[in-house]
């Protein structure tokens, strides 16, 4: 199932600015559809609840975006610490 933006704010309880800043520093990632529209899917509000997790652990955006540098290479570590 894919999301639309205004589903995905309602399902993670994200903000607009909020959202478009994950994306702006390439911490999501939302697919396009023809028309140019984002389109999110399970593993975007997974991911977005991974760093939920992290931010309420005191961890900085920036090791979020490290991390998901490691998602997109499908490292075991990744693997690992997505289970957490």
């Amino acid at each position: 199932m894919d999301y639309s933006i205004g589903e995905i704010l309602k399902v993670t309880g994200l903000g607009i600015h909020t959202l478009r800043y994950y994306e702006h520093e390439n911490l999501i990632i939302p697919l396009r559809n023809a028309s140019n529209r984002r389109r999110y899917s399970e593993k975007d509000i997974a991911w977005i609840a991974f760093i939920k997790r992290l931010k309420a652990a005191g961890c900085r955006l920036r090791k979020s975006r490290n991390m998901r540098r490691c998602g997109l290479k499908g490292t075991l570590f990744f693997q690992n610490i997505w289970k957490w």
